[in-house]
C-alpha cells in the first residue's frame, strides 16, 4: 500500500533538502576559498537543522501509518448505524477519528512513537481541548475520548489511553 505524504511531511522534506543544499553550497564555497574554519560552526548548525527537518518528516510518516492501521481496525469492529468520521478539522487542529451515535460521540486520538511524561501531558491537553470543542458544538450528546497508542492501557487525569490491541473491546464497551 502506497502512503501519500501529508502537507506537513512534504513541508519538512522540502525544508530538509533546502538546508542540505545550503550546507553543501557553503561547504564547497568555504573549501574553494580556503575559509573552511570560518564556516565550521554555521555548517554544523545548518546540518543539524537539516537532520531535525528529516526527523520531523519521518514522524509524520509514522503517524500516518498508525492512523491507517487504526482506521482499518475501527471499520472492522464498528457495525450498525454508527457514523465514523476521519480527520475532523477543528479550530486549532484536527480530531483523528470520531464515532457518532444518536446519543454520544467518541473521539479517538491516535499517537505513534515513544511516550514520555511531556508527551503524555501534551496529549492530555490536546484531548481535553477536543472534548470541550465537541461539547460546545454538540450540546445534546455525551462526548468521550480515548487515546490509542502502543503502550499499556491506563487512565491519566481522566483521559483513557488504550493499546492498539484493546481498542476494539474498548469501543464495544463504550457502545
Amino acid at each position: 500500500m502506497r502512503l501519500y505524504l501529508t502537507f506537513q511531511q512534504y513541508k519538512y522534506k522540502v525544508y530538509h533538502y533546502l538546508t542540505l543544499f545550503l550546507f553543501f553550497f557553503i561547504l564547497i564555497y568555504a573549501y574553494n576559498h580556503n575559509v573552511l574554519k570560518d564556516f565550521a560552526l554555521p555548517l554544523i548548525g545548518i546540518f543539524l537543522l537539516s537532520m531535525y527537518f528529516w526527523d520531523r518528516s519521518l514522524k509524520y510518516k509514522y503517524g500516518k501509518k498508525a492512523e491507517e492501521r487504526i482506521e482499518r481496525l475501527i471499520k472492522n469492529c464498528v457495525k450498525g448505524d454508527i457514523k465514523i468520521k476521519k480527520d475532523v478539522k477543528i479550530n486549532y487542529g484536527n480530531i483523528d477519528f470520531m464515532l457518532i451515535t444518536k446519543e454520544k460521540i467518541l473521539i479517538i486520538e491516535v499517537k505513534a512513537g515513544k511516550f514520555d511524561e511531556v508527551r503524555t501531558r501534551k496529549t492530555i491537553q490536546q484531548v481535553l481541548r477536543q472534548i470541550n470543542y465537541m461539547k460546545s458544538k454538540e450540546k445534546n450528546k455525551k462526548v468521550d475520548a480515548v487515546v490509542v497508542y502502543s503502550g499499556q492501557s491506563k487512565t491519566v487525569d481522566g483521559v483513557r489511553f488504550v493499546s492498539n490491541k484493546e481498542l476494539c473491546s474498548y469501543i464495544q464497551r463504550w457502545l
